[in-house]
């Protein structure tokens, strides 16, 4: 059973290969579940382990207290959060939450308290190697073009996100320099020393900054410390003060030379001379950063809840964020982004962590007869780099494993085999610990696994299936696919029918129930062109998608984006009115947001108040007359206003700043386009209203300038003048 729970404990630390194409998110997800169903499982084990050996370890250790109350403070957050379901269970695409935070505490728990033995740690992490191998490899097929990356030049291998890999790199060259000193084997000294520099080669190929930046951090205190402190390896002292050198000149020379063409034309080094307080990335972190302050300031003790910082970020959304990202669900920064969840108490529980690392690595009695001296050195470098390189980024499950992981085993070290005691559990106790993690594990593997999975499972059957029902050139080449796939066969319709109700179902479940919804509102509209579709079944499709949106308006309230999503879909389905209804009310929840002013601004003017359009147009601009999409549609509705003085003196200056940054709208000429409609729209008008007026000399004036810029928008006045008479 002992060799079981080994096995099951290496297997969470081969959590990062694993990718599931069947799943929504699938770098994420699967990973998620195959996580939670691996700490349950172990649980099982360690309940075996109980009943049978009745013996539990010291659970007041520092780590234990502080973790405990990181974890209560989680969940006390969410009981108060603006939406406790999402603080609770996340969604598909972060999978973190409040339980994830529980099962990673569950998991340090467990591993604290069944291994055994030093060389049973060592085994774990050597094993774990295996894993490091494979995502390098897979790291290696992206960098030769062998397998395209999703996010362009940066490689994401196995994680699906470069930030996490190159996360998961820095991690795994302080083990590996952990294992190499502590080994006397030259030879595994040397594959341990190779592996951790191709380790930290890969962080530079991320292009991540963070990591580069931790890696330096961390590289840089190591050195002083293996100078001023240790005997244990002699060679270290040289080593270091070369290193040193080195680095001091390495950065010396990149500073002097950083707009030279060999680091310009460099992609790992380029994307380094750019850090800056004013470059792109650098503006929006700092912007969001602020917003985050000022959503602290207004709950600083227990936050928000994990997961709500969507609505911080659009409460105070600064409108300088309108180029960015429209919506962040993170701070990008581990002080922010705790403070946001936990409030100044979720913080410090969270920096009691670090806290309680450097203490046992520093200050615990006993620590060097435990810890040599160069292990607390690379410990100690571990979580400088980690802390560092999560200024810039967010903790994703991965990272969390990897953490719990070295904290656990730090904290095994200092207590277990520092002499500590097991506790002697009576028959009656227990078997009742048992029976109750026992419960608590086959609870969990229904309700925190195999429900979510099946609701991400349905969720992806609904939108494969709809696909093919609007892509499939005939109902025989849907019914030949069906056949094979469902095992039953399907004409276009009966598959609409089947994944409109794969789509509620995935919507029950708490767990991806907004993405759910969001899917199936994509969905609705290419459903609605399909030919060939009875109306029964459209008509079907449509009362389902707005009873759902209705529903989830309902259980997220104070959600803008809900309410953006079901105004635009209003608004492809003709109920104006009712779509400017939602967008005031998105409006009213993010004030300052400019994207919900184009879709306000769209509806206006859809219903002919050019006006009350001009007048959205002109507030979002002013909110930052440097956003070029905001400029743009700004002009566009003071030429639809006749105000085309006003529009030119804007536009030189707009044309110019957009073709410098290379704005899609003028590259694309759709700009010209929209100005010559919407002056098409104006003069149209104005020629209707001179016609009924019985002014025909300015309705010929208009309609001569209507035929000028549109022939075709003049053959229409014709045929509207003509139902007039």
């Amino acid at each position: 059973m002992r060799n079981i729970f080994l096995f099951l404990a290496v297997a969470v630390l081969f959590v990062p290969t694993f990718i599931s194409e069947s799943l929504l998110f699938p770098f994420v997800t699967g990973k998620n579940l195959l996580f939670r169903a691996l700490v349950l499982t172990i649980a099982l084990v360690s309940a075996y382990f109980i009943w049978k050996h009745r013996t539990l370890s010291f659970l007041k250790t520092p780590t234990h207290i502080t973790f405990l109350a990181l974890v209560t403070t989680l969940g006390i957050a969410a009981l108060f959060a603006e939406n406790t379901t999402r603080s609770l269970w996340s969604n598909f695409e972060r999978m973190e939450g409040w339980f994830t935070h529980a099962l990673l505490f569950l998991l340090f728990v467990l591993l604290y308290n069944t291994i055994a033995s030093l060389k049973e740690w060592r085994t774990i992490f050597k094993v774990s190697l295996i894993a490091n191998i494979y995502v390098l490899l897979s790291a290696t097929v992206q960098y030769f073009g062998a397998n395209e990356a999703p996010q362009g030049i940066r490689l994401d291998a196995a994680l699906g996100n470069a930030a996490y890999l190159a996360g998961y790199f820095l991690t795994y060259v302080f083990i590996i320099l952990w294992l190499l000193f502590s080994t006397k084997n030259t030879f595994a000294r040397f594959g341990y020393g190779i592996l951790s520099v191709i380790n930290a080669i890969f962080i530079f190929l991320t292009l991540t900054r963070g990591g580069v930046l931790g890696l330096a951090v961390a590289g840089f205190l190591m050195a002083i410390l293996f100078m001023v402190r240790t005997t244990e390896f002699p060679i270290m002292k040289k080593v270091s003060i070369g290193f040193l050198t080195l680095g001091i000149a390495l950065v010396g020379l990149f500073i002097v030379f950083k707009d030279s063409t060999f680091i310009q034309t460099t992609p790992s080094l380029q994307r380094l001379s750019t850090i800056s307080l004013s470059a792109f990335t650098a503006q929006s972190r700092l912007y969001t950063w602020q917003m985050s302050f000022e959503g602290f300031k207004e709950s600083p003790i227990i936050g928000y809840g994990q997961d709500n910082f969507l609505y911080v970020f659009s409460k105070h959304f600064d409108p300088r964020m309108g180029p960015y990202e429209p919506w962040y669900d993170r701070s990008h920064n581990v002080f922010f982004d705790w403070l946001i969840a936990g409030g100044i108490v979720g913080l410090i529980a969270y920096l009691a962590l670090y806290a309680t690392a450097f203490y046992m690595l520093w200050l615990k009695k006993g620590r060097d007869r435990i810890l040599s001296e160069s292990e607390r050195i690379v410990w100690t470098g571990f979580f400088v780099a980690y802390f560092t390189f999560n200024l810039f980024v967010f903790d994703n499950i991965v990272s969390y494993i990897l953490f719990v992981f070295i904290l656990t085993y730090l904290t095994w070290r200092t207590y277990v085999e520092n002499g500590e005691k097991k506790h002697i559990l009576s028959e009656t106790k227990a078997r009742i610990l048992a029976i109750i993690i026992l419960l608590i594990s086959i609870s969990g593997i229904i309700f925190l696994v195999y429900k979510p999975w099946m609701s991400a499972r349905t969720l992806i059957q609904a939108m494969r299936y709809t696909d093919v029902a609007l892509t499939a050139p005939s109902d025989s080449a849907v019914e030949n696919w069906t056949r094979k796939n469902i095992g039953d066969a399907y004409t276009t319709e009966t598959l609409l029918a089947h994944s409109l109700e794969k789509f509620v179902q995935a919507a029950q479940y708490p767990l991806g129930r907004t993405e759910a919804r969001e899917q199936l509102v994509q969905k609705l509209i290419p459903v609605l062109q399909k030919q060939n579709i009875s109306n029964e079944q459209k008509s079907r499709w449509v009362q389902t998608v707005l009873s759902e949106l209705e529903d989830e308006l309902e259980k997220d309230p104070k959600n803008p984006r809900m309410y953006q999503v079901s105004g635009s879909l209003l608004l492809q389905l003709g109920q104006t009115e009712e779509a400017i209804k939602l967008f005031d009310q998105a409006q009213a929840l993010s004030p300052k947001k400019q994207l919900i002013m184009f879709d306000r601004a769209l509806a206006y003017r859809l219903l002919g108040d050019y006006d009350t359009a001009l007048q959205i147009s002109k507030e979002a601009y002013e909110l930052n007359p440097d956003f070029l999409a905001a400029k743009a549609r700004y002009i566009i509705a003071l030429y639809r206003a006749g105000k085309d003085d006003e529009a030119k003196t804007l536009e030189p200056q707009f044309l110019k700043d957009a073709t410098d940054q290379n704005y899609d709208l003028v590259i694309s000429k759709s700009y010209d386009k929209q100005v010559n409609d919407a002056k098409t729209d104006y003069r149209a008008l104005r020629a209707v209203q001179a016609y009924e007026k019985g002014d025909f000399a300015t309705y010929n004036k208009y309609f001569a300038e209507v035929r000028a810029l549109n022939p075709d928008a003049a053959n229409r006045l014709v045929q509207i003048i003509d139902s007039l008479r």
